[in-house]
């Protein structure tokens, strides 16, 4: 051997070298806190679970946007593209359907032993006898699919055509653009000349997981096909589905139910995929609001809600009442303004709660040397203008209604004056919880207190199983170095609290005094900065 170690010493003489020990690592910081989530209809996009979307294949994902003048659900795709457009990296969307009357029917493809003609046929059956295969699509378009079908020419030793089952298959766009493209057996047994897995579904299955496809047994081409070999000019002969779109799935109306939003709101919650803020994309829906907002406080996450900015001051509070909310985690955002719809043109009432995430992202996406956003800056004020064009405001907002507004923690989105010129901004950064004066009333405190607790339970579920000893002490390192990495970003300031002062926080990390063996308690004390909102000037005239 070229190397002078093993890496197990027996009973003879030599050098083991064990696996390289490393105490530096603490933890790393995540990228889910530019990423954000919502529930809302879409035309396209799988019903059974979340999936992710950017701002790259958004229309590929969920379909042509549709106006607002055709449904006001269609505001969720216009919100969604200004929250992926101006800084979220991505969206975790889980799709609105109507379980009572949606169907997703299976894409039957067949060859006739006769005349050899394929054909393509939707059926809300799985087949029993006389197809080739049959096909789900589990991206459900409402506006259907093309399926092209092609078997390559296989001779014997004469140079006579064979049957064949080694097909290509493309699933298409209704207007032929492929979205997939495999090639692969119709055996569920076959293998490559590398013994990997030949099956068409397989081989479609590691590309993508929306796609499923289920053979007949003995399952092949016969040489009469129209879709065997190829054409005169050498081009491959493709079967089609013609000028039609197969249309598969009926997405049954939008009538939804509270056991839709259960179900929606449910299947986000259980996705592995993580996101840090989430938006309500302008629904009305009351029950799906409450849902999200109490599930998001389940899940530590924040959560900006939309109040219809056609409402007046009074009735944006009323709607606000209703959902008779005490949370830190939740915002209400209400932009009485009719702006340029930034995805169908004319104009049209936008809720902001898109953009507001969206900002958080870029905001987040700055981090520090200590891997820290600046979440301190609330998304407020001069520096965050909403970006859209020919705004026209539909009311006029007194300073007493303004104040009722903060009352009713309601961030209004409104003109505000600045040197230099004014600006359409959000004047306030109010949180849902119901308190005056605590720190939990300000969105930063909430953004960074949530985000601390985070990456707590994220190390905790990194060290639990360790010897007892071993992770406290590992807790204690962390928090350490935490805390300090807080301080210095200016998340964190000095308290008149004796036992915080200038360290900006502190901590305690012990054995559970009844369950010393298994149960460990961390806690923490934090003083975090808070927000110019309101400031109080005096002028003395002097002599």
């Amino acid at each position: 051997m070229f190397y002078a170690h093993t890496r197990s010493l027996g009973a003879q003489s030599g050098v083991q070298q064990n696996p390289l020990q490393d105490d530096t690592e603490g933890l790393g910081t995540s990228a889910g806190d530019q990423v954000v989530s919502l529930v809302a209809r879409f035309k396209r996009g799988r019903i059974d679970k979340p999936f992710k979307v950017t701002s790259g294949n958004l229309k590929k994902k969920l379909g042509a946007p549709e106006s607002l003048r055709v449904s006001a659900l269609n505001e969720a795709y216009v919100q969604l593209y200004e929250a992926v457009n101006s800084g979220a990296a991505q969206a975790v969307v889980m799709r609105l359907s109507a379980s009572a009357s949606v169907q997703n029917q299976y894409a039957v493809v067949t060859v006739s032993k006769d005349s050899g003609e394929t054909s393509f046929a939707a059926s809300a059956q799985v087949p029993t006898d006389d197809y080739l295969f049959y096909l789900k699509d589990l991206e459900c378009f409402n506006d259907g699919i093309q399926l092209q079908l092609n078997a390559p020419k296989v001779v014997d030793n004469a140079g006579q055509a064979q049957p064949t089952k080694v097909i290509t298959l493309r699933v298409c766009e209704p207007d032929g653009t492929v979205r997939y493209e495999v090639t692969g057996s119709l055996d569920v047994a076959a293998v490559d000349e590398y013994g990997n897995d030949y099956f068409i579904g397989s081989v479609i299955e590691s590309i993508t997981d929306t796609i499923q496809i289920h053979a007949a047994d003995g399952a092949q081409i016969p040489v009469n096909a129209d879709c065997y070999g190829r054409n005169t000019d050498g081009s491959d002969k493709f079967a089609t589905t013609g000028s039609a779109p197969l249309v598969l799935f009926t997405e049954g109306g939008t009538a939804y139910t509270d056991a839709d939003y259960d179900t929606a709101v449910n299947a986000l919650e259980r996705s592995p995929l993580d996101y840090g803020n989430c938006f309500t994309a302008g629904t009305e829906a009351i029950s799906l609001i409450s849902k999200l907002i109490a599930m998001n406080t389940r899940a530590n996450r924040l959560i900006a809600v939309d109040v219809p900015g056609d409402l007046t001051p009074e009735a944006a509070q009323t709607f606000v009442n209703q959902l008779n909310v005490d949370t830190h985690y939740a915002s209400f955002y209400w932009a009485p303004l009719k702006t340029t719809d930034p995805v169908n043109g004319g104009k049209a009432i936008i809720g902001t709660s898109g953009f507001q995430v969206g900002q958080r992202c870029a905001r987040n996406a700055n981090t520090n040397s200590y891997g820290l956003a600046p979440k301190n800056y609330p998304i407020a004020g001069a520096e965050w203008p909403l970006n859209r064009t020919g705004v026209e405001p539909l009311v006029d907002v007194d300073d007493p209604t303004m104040s009722d507004l903060a009352n009713a923690k309601i961030n209004p989105v409104l003109f505000e004056s600045y040197d230099g010129g004014g600006k359409y901004v959000f004047r306030d950064s109010l949180t849902a919880a119901k308190v005056s004066t605590s720190y939990k009333k300000l969105i930063s405190v909430a953004d960074m207190s949530s985000s601390f607790d985070n990456d707590i339970a994220m190390y905790g579920n990194k060290i639990k199983q360790l010897p007892m000893d071993v992770a406290i002490d590992k807790m204690q390192k962390f928090l350490k170095t935490r805390i300090q990495a807080m301080l210095s970003s200016g998340w964190l300031v000095s308290s008149d609290n004796p036992n915080i002062g200038d360290k900006g926080g502190i901590y305690s990390v012990t054995r559970n005094a009844q369950r010393p063996a298994d149960r460990m308690d961390v806690l923490t004390w934090c003083h975090y900065d808070g927000v110019a909102r309101a400031i109080y000037t005096t002028q003395t005239l002097s002599q």
